[in-house]
């Protein structure tokens, strides 16, 4: 196999690994994380989970370690197979630039996630250590505390390094809209609308819309991805239509 088929082969697997591993962190979201998060309105609940569920809050959240680094290896096969491409040249470094772009994203992304590691199940013992106490000062003075803490985490990830990684999304889809099937485009659109109404909701704290964003986030770039990795198969394959 040519270098070049051996490039588009890579972004395939890269692709198809990104697809793996957001559709694990994706249900890490929904059947784990989810309970101590906003989504559970039970404040309680979601305090106790966070103490006593500790390892499996650990879990989810290495699972989108993991999404947020194959998301990084998928921008720089990406890049590299784009060097096969036919691009005008004010488009030639749009790639290059995602990679920078999601390179700042995880540097935000994992220091977000770490504050809800070490962080958010520490400062969940103090409310729950003040209550069994009675000490109401000092249980509202944990949970401001708490409530603090999780704020900034959530926008550093939800809010600084979503709205990176979309922009990175939005300019891997658009400098190879040319090469990609109509319908990756259109995937890659919705993970842009999508994503920038995930950054918009987290900066309103508006749980809802963190919610449904999240909702129609995570498909879009399953689709979006797997369109990639399909086309990406044919290119290795046949290196001549690369450039259609």
């Amino acid at each position: 196999m040519t270098s070049s088929g051996e490039r588009w082969l890579a972004l395939q697997r890269a692709a198809w690994l990104s697809v793996a591993v957001h559709l694990a962190a994706g249900l890490a979201m929904l059947l784990v994380l989810g309970e101590g998060l906003e989504t559970n309105e039970d404040a309680a609940a979601r305090l106790r989970f966070l103490v006593e569920g500790r390892a499996a809050w650990t879990a989810g959240w290495l699972a989108w370690h993991a999404a947020a680094l194959s998301m990084l290896w998928f921008a720089v096969c990406f890049a590299r197979a784009s060097l096969d491409a036919v691009s005008e040249d004010r488009e030639s470094g749009l790639p290059a630039f995602a990679v920078a772009l999601i390179a700042a994203a995880i540097a935000l992304d994992l220091g977000a996630q770490a504050i809800e590691l070490g962080l958010a199940p520490a400062l969940a013992a103090e409310v729950r250590a003040a209550e069994e106490r009675g000490d109401k000062a000092a249980r509202a003075e944990s949970w401001t505390a708490y409530q603090r803490t999780h704020r900034a985490a959530m926008l550093l990830t939800g809010y600084a390094a979503n709205g990176l990684y979309t922009l990175a999304s939005l300019a891997l889809a658009w400098s190879g809209r040319r090469r990609y099937p109509a319908w990756t485009g259109a995937a890659a659109l919705l993970v842009g609308g999508s994503g920038m109404a995930l950054s918009a909701a987290v900066l309103a704290d508006h749980v809802a819309g963190m919610l449904w964003s999240n909702v129609v986030l995570l498909p879009g770039i399953l689709l979006w991805q797997a369109g990639v990795a399909v086309a990406a198969g044919r290119f290795a394959r046949e290196p001549q239509s690369r450039s259609q």
